[in-house]
């Protein structure tokens, strides 16, 4: 897939990458801010789904930006794709909340999360310290 800086010549895209999971015989792939997903179409959302069920390959998503308009766009995304956990990364290269607004944000959408079933997973590669992350999870 790649990152930033880093694009292989012929990047892989969201189907190609369930095929590769099914040859080394992975039972799940979980997607991240390396291949949005926002950025699929519905249509192509819906190939997602539709072959890895073919596959029996279990779909996870994870994205990057902690804020409410996200969150919000990638809880509809973890469902679609039956996906027990969103993965986040807080920050963005123009987005670093601070622990208070990283909490206020979780508050402003927990209660979508526990009504989907789904659980939202932080990040602990950030910059933020394990206190602060005790704080924010708590």
């Amino acid at each position: 897939m790649g990152v930033a800086g880093h694009e292989p010549a012929k990047p892989l895209i969201a189907t190609d990458l369930l095929a590769l999971a099914t040859r080394h015989g992975a039972a799940g792939v979980q997607f991240g801010d390396n291949l949005p997903l926002h950025l699929l179409t519905d249509s192509e959302l819906g190939q997602l789904v539709a072959e890895a069920r073919q596959r029996n390959v279990r779909l996870e998503t994870g994205t990057r930006r902690l804020t409410t308009d996200n969150l919000r766009r990638y809880l509809a995304i973890a469902q679609r794709l039956g996906s027990p956990f969103l993965r986040v990364v807080i920050d963005d290269a123009d987005y670093h909340p601070d622990e208070a607004q990283v909490i206020d944000v979780i508050q402003s959408v927990l209660d979508g999360f526990r009504a989907a079933g789904v659980m939202l997973a932080i990040e602990n590669h950030d910059r933020f310290p394990v206190d602060s992350l005790r704080r924010i999870i708590e």
